[in-house]
């Protein structure tokens, strides 16, 4: 034979082509596995940062809601706040046995009785009467108003209070009430 040699390098060459080519498809393959891990956790760290950001949100109404009602308990939400990043288990859902949303029992200073005796006025901690019924009513009335709303009015309205406007439509409503925003403005 004239071409052996030439044929068996030719083969050698081909079987090493095919080897390659078979490594290739190996990584190609585990390339395909690890893009398909990085898109899940993509959508994971979206479906967390929308969480936070919700969340967020919720304790920044818990927080304009506890300055206007009793500021001297803004601590008590801060260590709580703190504990959640400090202890390894949550503990404000490990607590067995107890109740997890207990009625606040109101200290004997932090109630006095209005002057028609209705018993509704308390302190804000800074010697100021308030009118807790008339708080929760006025944020009450403003949050149905704001749901009666669209999602586009929201938005609208956010811009309008140079707010960010991005966000759920729930989102949205806890920004406009947090923003100290009225009926009247509304309109």
């Amino acid at each position: 034979m004239l071409f052996a040699d030439k044929m068996t390098k030719v083969n050698a060459t081909i079987s090493q082509i095919s080897h390659e080519i078979e490594d290739l498809q190996a990584r190609i393959e585990a390339l395909r596995i690890e893009k398909l891990e990085l898109e899940q956790y993509q959508q994971q760290l979206g479906s967390a940062e929308n969480a936070s950001e919700s969340a967020i949100e919720q304790v920044r109404t818990a927080l304009a809601m506890i300055k206007a009602i009793s500021p001297d308990e803004v601590g008590t939400l801060k260590d709580a706040l703190i504990s959640l990043f400090t202890d390894d288990d949550i503990p404000l859902l490990a607590s067995a046995g107890t109740d997890p949303d207990p009625e606040p029992e109101p200290s004997d200073d932090a109630i006095e009785t209005s002057p028609n005796g209705n018993g509704h006025n308390g302190h804000n901690g800074n010697g100021h009467a308030i009118d807790i019924n008339a708080i929760e009513i006025g944020i009450s009335d403003l949050e149905t108003s704001l749901n009666k709303l669209g999602i586009n009015d929201l938005r609208k309205l956010a811009k309008k209070h140079r707010l960010d406007c991005k966000g759920t439509k729930l989102i949205l409503i806890h920004r406009l009430i947090e923003s100290g925003i009225s009926e009247a403005d509304l309109n």
